[in-house]
């Protein structure tokens, strides 16, 4: 499967209730290649407008993901996403960071 197939697959589907499907989407994202990762990590913590999902489940899902994926950007992405999941901001001088950060890998359009 390529990241395109694996973006359009889920894309506004994610089984977000369904804990095992999602840990095994999950594992296939990164088989498939970093920026696949950070593809399925992006639908966890941007939910479809008409889909409601318990927070709780959402980070149990964010704190799986970078038990299984090993990459420098994994821990600060998924503090992105856990903020995302509770609303938090971050500040522009910290976003700006970031993406500073993710530059440096080239490819990773998902990751920021």
């Amino acid at each position: 499967m390529t990241e395109a197939e694996f973006a359009n697959r889920i894309d506004c589907n994610w089984p977000y209730h369904d804990i095992s499907l999602s840990r095994e989407l999950i594992q296939t994202a990164i088989g498939i290649s970093p920026n696949a990762a950070f593809i399925a990590l992006d639908e966890l913590c941007r939910l479809p407008a008409n889909t409601v999902v318990e927070p709780a489940i959402l980070l149990a899902l964010v704190d799986f993901w970078p038990s299984k994926f090993d990459h420098p950007l994994a821990p600060m992405i998924s503090e992105c996403a856990i903020s995302s999941i509770k609303r938090q901001q971050l500040s522009v001088a910290e976003i700006l960071m970031k993406m500073d950060t993710v530059s440096g890998y080239p490819g990773l359009y998902a990751a920021l």
